[in-house]
């Protein structure tokens, strides 16, 4: 297969998830036997590890569910190389709790034949974990469509380093971790029990 040609399948996939995209054409692209992994430690994101088709399936309507007007997904980078493809992506939607779902992606797919046999998602777990809760997040909510991360909670304005870099997780060579501290301090502090 052609380089290009996977680059077209992989963004088909992903372009298929948005509230305008053809979900069932998406979904034929991965193979009977693909497997779908959200990357994350399982302790603190339940939904982190392998998926069956099936599985994803399902996980994947259920979560469609959540968002009663849909999300839209954006295709914002891709690279390839041989039978892997790299596709960066962001979904901005409205949550049946009332909440904005803002999540930027990296997918990692395998491709062999026309058919994606293998998925690593890598995504904001925190900020999914807090959109989902049924009261707001304790951060600020961005508008829809607008690049953030979360931020060290309590900050004045968590999203400095993007507004000075211009990318929705920073990756600034002098401070290549910073994004780790702040999702580290936002994963370790509760809120206030009645909050």
């Amino acid at each position: 297969m052609s380089i290009e040609r996977n680059k077209e399948i992989a963004q088909r996939l992903v372009k298929g998830f948005s509230a305008d995209g053809d979900i069932n054409a998406a979904l034929a692209l991965l193979r009977e036997d693909a497997v779908w992994t959200v990357m994350g430690h399982p302790e603190s994101f339940r939904l982190s590890g392998g998926m069956s088709k099936e599985q994803f399936i399902k996980h994947i309507t259920d979560f469609r569910g959540s968002t009663p007007d849909g999300l839209r997904m954006i295709v914002t980078g891709v690279t390839a190389e041989g039978d892997r493809v790299a596709v960066e992506a962001e979904s901005t939607g409205t949550l049946s709790n009332g909440n904005v779902l803002n999540q930027v992606y990296h997918f990692l797919f395998e491709i062999k034949n026309d058919k994606i046999v293998a998925a690593r998602e890598y995504i904001d777990t925190a900020h999914a974990m807090a959109v989902f809760r049924d009261r707001p997040p304790s951060f600020r909510v961005p508008k829809p469509g607008t690049r953030h991360d979360v931020g060290v909670v309590g900050e004045e304005d968590p999203l400095p380093l993007q507004r000075e870099h211009g990318h929705p997780l920073h990756r600034h060579p002098d401070r290549p971790t910073s994004h780790i501290r702040q999702l580290t301090a936002y994963t370790t502090r509760r809120a206030p029990e009645g909050t």
